[in-house]
């Protein structure tokens, strides 16, 4: 029995030797990773050392390949591995598959997700990565603000860290936005338009940015309340009354249906207003009242109103004319005075028909731009010693007393005499006021009643106008008788320069009558220059050198002559004896056989009518012929 068991082992032995010789042998080698190498940049700039480089199978998640950066300028090196086919576990990419390369975790733009495909042994040099970090930062909104807010309208402002849109939403109850105005284009200062809003009402609004990758800012409330309804009706003119006017005084009133200023314009000319009087309280119950007015004049006046919003009103034109002084009244006055620029003159101060005067002081008032008080002093004769004054040439005014203590003065009496110096230029002028005045009476020292009439100070220009280089171009010419002529012969150009005095050169003239012209030709400007000119010919005068007189005015009427001197010759007239004769032609004749010089050619060439620039046997024939009657004037 153990050899019969022996004898099966080794039957069993044999048989398993040959089923495991029938086994085929298969090859265990492993898949070859695919090489990559190259640069990754991420937001536009190489991505630094140590930043992760991730491959992973497009779709499914599983990573196959992973490393980091670390050669300059964002350089990576990277094997993405393969299954092994002869394991069970899945050890990485399958051949084609799809990739996706990520940097930090963010997917790459180039190459994008799906693209690129793995392959077994692929190497890729410059295989370079793309990736950029997704902008998930909302606008920083600053500076809301709102200007030009009127009764239906205002402009809202902010500021964004970055580029953005611009959104204002907008509406009457706090937190309730039910309007809105918006502007696509992105910038940083934003300006957004609200129209059509009602008057007086209060507006909350937000301000809100959404940037280019979708993320929006949104600001806190704000508000703002529109201004009232502007108004542009003027105020209603109406009850226009002055009071009775003194000598030199009267009172305007009026009365507006709102609040309004108060401006009265005055002048002794209809329709001319040179002088004014206001006061800017706004009432509707006005009073104006001015001094300083002429007796017995008329004055043509207006009355103006403005309200607070700049609405004007102005009434039609009203009159009024002041009361004549008595003959035995007493009057204050003031003359008038003239000086040139930078020039000195001096009035006198009157008191014309008074009795029993003893002291008094009057204040005059002036422009101070115009003139200037130097000096005050007494009067001779029947004059009240000057005891003080007091000027001031900033705001224009000079205070001044006199007093007699040894008798009292009747009749005209010399208050003062006052001296100014001229400050300002031609044409300016200023009135000379007595804004206050008192006269005491030397017996009683009771106040003297009296009247006011006020004076002028005008600056005056006498400086001459200049006259140079009058000339005549040319300054000898032919008589013009209607007959061509040779060109330029019987024309003359009359120029003079004319420099201004002061006051502006208003014309030049010049007298031509002894040619046979106007004695006042007007003549003109060369524009951009100081030369007048006038072109000219000459009917009379013949043989004979005129002196021609020009005239020039400026503005204060000063004038200023020159003379210009031109020669007028006969045509024809060689023997120069004023007359066209046989000896002219006898003259040419001799001329033609050599017992002669040769004669002037602008007189010795008549023909043909515009000359040929010599003297021949057809001037001699024309003139000849002339003589008989056959042809006309040469």
């Amino acid at each position: 029995m153990k050899k019969n068991t022996n004898k099966i082992s080794c039957k069993h032995i044999l048989s398993a030797i040959v089923l495991i010789a029938c086994i085929p042998i298969v090859s265990a080698t492993p898949p070859i990773p695919e090489s990559y190498w190259g640069y990754a940049t991420l937001n536009g700039v190489p991505a630094p050392d140590g930043t992760f480089i991730t491959v992973e199978v497009y779709g499914s998640g599983e990573v196959v390949g992973n490393t980091t950066v670390k050669y300059p300028n964002g350089g990576y090196s990277l094997d993405i591995i393969f299954n092994d086919t002869d394991t069970a576990e899945d050890e990485g990419a399958d051949g084609e598959d799809a990739l996706t390369w990520k940097i930090n975790e963010i997917n790459c733009s180039i190459p994008a997700p799906g693209t690129d495909t793995a392959i077994s042994g692929g190497t890729n040099g410059n295989f370079n990565l793309t990736a950029t970090i997704p902008d998930t930062t909302a606008p920083i909104i600053s500076n809301v603000t709102k200007t030009e807010l009127t009764n239906d309208s205002v402009t809202i402002s902010w500021d964004t860290d970055e580029n953005s849109n611009s959104v204002v939403k907008y509406g009457t109850t706090p937190g309730i936005y039910l309007n809105g105005q918006f502007d696509t284009s992105l910038i940083t200062l934003h300006n957004i338009s609200l129209t059509e809003l009602n008057a007086t009402t209060t507006y909350y609004y937000v301000v809100n940015s959404t940037d280019a990758s979708g993320n929006t800012g949104e600001s806190s409330e704000y508000n703002f309340t529109t201004t009232a309804t502007s108004d542009i009706t003027p105020p209603v003119i109406s009850n226009v009354e002055n009071t009775d006017p003194t000598t030199d005084s009267v009172t305007i009133s009026w009365i507006t249906n709102e609040d309004s200023d108060s401006v009265v314009r005055y002048g002794t000319t209809p329709g001319n207003y040179t002088n004014e009087e206001s006061n800017t309280t706004l009432v509707t119950l006005h009073n104006i009242p001015f001094s300083q007015l002429s007796a017995d004049t008329t004055y043509y006046y207006v009355v103006n109103s403005t309200d607070a919003s700049g609405n004007a009103g102005q009434c039609s034109e009203y009159s009024f004319t002041t009361a004549t002084i008595a003959d035995n009244a007493t009057v204050v006055l003031i003359g008038n005075a003239i000086a040139t620029p930078n020039g000195y003159a001096s009035t006198s101060i009157m008191v014309n028909n008074v009795t029993g005067l003893g002291s008094g002081n009057i204040t005059v008032t002036y422009n101070p731009s115009v003139v200037h008080v130097t000096n005050v002093t007494s009067g001779d004769g029947n004059a009240l010693p000057v005891q003080d004054w007091n000027v001031d040439n900033t705001t224009g005014s000079v205070r001044i007393f006199v007093q007699d203590a040894d008798k009292s003065h009747n009749g005209d009496v010399v208050f003062a005499i006052v001296n100014f110096h001229t400050v300002g230029e031609y044409p300016d002028s200023t009135a000379l006021a007595i804004s206050s005045s008192e006269l005491i009476n030397y017996t009683s020292y009771g106040v003297i009643g009296h009247s006011v009439t006020n004076g002028t100070f005008s600056i005056i220009d006498i400086r001459p106008l200049v006259i140079t280089d009058a000339i005549a171009t040319p300054d000898v010419i032919l008589n013009d008788n209607g007959r061509p002529r040779i060109p330029g012969t019987n024309v003359t150009v009359l120029n003079a320069t004319v420099l201004n005095g002061g006051s502006g050169v208003v014309n030049v003239t010049i007298n031509l009558s002894s040619i046979g012209g106007p004695d006042d030709q007007i003549m003109e400007r060369i524009a951009g220059t100081d030369v007048w000119t006038v072109a000219t010919t000459a009917t009379g005068g013949i043989n004979l050198t005129h002196e021609l007189v020009v005239t020039a005015t400026d503005g204060a009427d000063n004038t200023n002559t020159s003379v210009i001197g031109l020669t007028i010759l006969l045509r024809g007239d060689v023997v120069r004896d004023g007359d066209l004769n046989s000896a002219d032609a006898l003259y040419i004749a001799k001329h033609l056989v050599g017992k002669e010089p040769r004669p002037s050619l602008i007189v010795g060439d008549m023909s043909p009518a515009e000359g040929d620039d010599r003297v021949t046997s057809a001037d001699a024939l024309y003139l000849a012929k002339y003589l008989v009657g056959k042809e006309a004037a040469p």
